[in-house]
């Protein structure tokens, strides 16, 4: 057989033909196969052969590898097996409502070492069972059932497991949004984390020996930490507070805020915290913000939260806010001005914040005239209602009240 010879030499990489390539010309292509770029392959292309200056060449038999990785679609595949009751052989009964989440023992058992220890406990009780007379019996009746089942059904079918053939276990502390997100992780190694599910995931993944996912949502966590989703990242936590290290994860938030919360208070996203949660920011003694900031917080978050019911409403809402915040730390304008104007704040509060003030403002070139002339206003309207409450307890038995003249 002759040597073949090499198509254009002086190239680095020479295809030669090896008396049996396939043309362009001799595929037949149809014209769907063109538009879709269906190209024409040479079988004996592809053999690289570096070519000397000389002229000379020579022939490699190298062998060609090909690696193709198609993981998108495997996981795809694995995402919607684990969705079909009959393909799965373990059944997971999560939250209150036993909500049934199902997967596979192999990759479980292969992904966790908990689901691996889990499993492996569980295939032992089983083996263990199987052994006494009830065990065989009970073996003998699921074959039973198996051949007369195969016998109706063509040989090629696959046979379709109940839900008794699942393995059952019980996950009560759960969310089954959150396990069934750590189903799919586990089985096609894909997640999507987000400030509603990271908190519930880094506590799924820490229980369950899920490593890799564990330090994904711990550095996550860390760059949630800023102005734009600390809040919205502490209400999510206030729904997972039963969990083993929400309480960690909630410290941490605390702290942050704390460091931030001169300029966190002033931010609309306040407004989205539970009032068990609003109220213990603002209770802090290490929060690093100002009294009058903290009014302007509470306010904020009690118009939102009674917007369209009425003013009753909003001091019911105010009222469990009043407690945490020192009013004669707030600047006598602002207090005069912008708060007592609203009257949400009780006679007691108003003297006492008014007395500091008498005190700490008793130079007159520190005096503010506005202001005082609405501190002596506010104090003669304090001590009206004081006395007209003293004079309807001292009314006589005949109805009319006592004269309050001094």
């Amino acid at each position: 057989m002759d040597r073949p010879q090499p198509i254009g030499q002086n190239d680095t990489f020479s295809r030669y033909s090896l008396g049996f390539d396939i043309t362009e010309s001799s595929i037949p292509v149809s014209s769907e196969e063109s538009a879709l770029g269906f190209m024409s392959v040479s079988l004996a292309s592809g053999v690289r052969s570096n070519t000397s200056t000389t002229g000379s060449s020579m022939l490699s038999h190298a062998s060609e590898i090909f690696t193709f990785q198609n993981t998108s679609a495997l996981c795809d595949d694995l995402r919607s097996i684990i969705t079909i009751p009959q393909m799965c052989d373990v059944m997971f009964l999560v939250g209150k409502e036993k909500v049934a989440v199902y997967g596979l023992k192999a990759i479980l058992a292969t992904r966790s070492r908990t689901f691996f220890k889990t499993l492996l406990s569980q295939h032992d009780c089983n083996k263990s069972d199987d052994v006494g007379v009830k065990g065989k019996f009970r073996l003998m009746s699921r074959l039973r059932r198996f051949v007369k089942g195969s016998r109706s059904r063509p040989s090629h079918a696959l046979y379709s497991p109940s839900d008794t053939d699942h393995l059952t276990l019980t996950v009560p502390e759960f969310d089954p949004t959150i396990f069934r997100q750590l189903m799919e992780f586990i089985h096609t190694g894909d997640i999507e984390l987000s400030v509603d599910n990271v908190i519930g995931m880094l506590n799924a993944a820490d229980s369950y020996g899920v490593d890799d996912l564990r330090m994904a949502c711990i550095q996550f966590l860390h760059r949630l930490l800023e102005f734009n989703t600390v809040f919205p990242l502490l209400a999510t936590a206030q729904s997972h507070a039963h969990l083993p290290l929400t309480e960690i994860i909630i410290d941490q938030i605390l702290n942050f805020i704390d460091s931030k919360a001169q300029t966190l208070l002033r931010l609309r996203n306040f407004e989205v915290l539970s009032k068990d949660a609003a109220v213990l920011v603002l209770s802090r003694r290490t929060l690093r913000a100002t009294e009058a900031a903290k009014w302007d917080a509470a306010l904020h978050w009690s118009r939102c939260h009674s917007s369209g019911r009425g003013g009753e409403v909003l001091r019911l809402t105010l009222k469990s806010f009043i407690s945490v915040i020192n009013f004669c730390d707030i600047p006598l304008r602002k207090l005069s001005q912008e708060i007592l104007p609203l009257g949400f704040l009780q006679d007691d509060i108003i003297q006492q914040a008014f007395g500091h003030h008498n005190v700490s403002h008793s130079s007159a070139a520190e005096a503010d005239v506005p202001c005082r002339r609405s501190l002596r206003k506010q104090q003669g309207s304090a001590r009206l209602r004081q006395k007209f409450s003293v004079g309807r307890r001292r009314s006589d038995d005949s109805g009319f009240a006592v004269s309050m003249e001094d």
